[in-house]
């Protein structure tokens, strides 16, 4: 028995968080339009190997909803870069 998840188990659960988080938002609902790409094929063949999606219609679905649900916790943090008072006492 392994000690943790597997790596699919992580790329299932991943998947599974962004889709359920997308819909939350309500952006999974409403018209579906055809989206066509070109894309390189180990590009491709990474993303398959990464996230075990097989169909492009489910990587570009939540391939896009990782972008639209990110959060700008990283920039929002290094934007407050020297903004904290430098004589103010943070010891504790």
């Amino acid at each position: 028995m392994p000690d943790g998840p597997t790596p699919a188990d992580l790329a299932t659960l991943r998947h599974t968080s962004v889709l359920a988080a997308a819909e939350r938002f309500d952006l999974l609902s409403g018209e579906r339009r055809p989206v066509s790409a070109r894309v390189s094929a180990k590009l491709l063949e990474a993303v398959k190997a990464r996230t075990g999606l097989n169909s492009t219609t489910d990587i570009f679905e939540y391939d896009l909803a990782k972008v639209a649900i990110e959060d700008d916790f990283g920039p929002y943090l290094l934007s407050l870069e020297g903004t904290i008072d430098p004589g103010l006492d943070l010891e504790f």
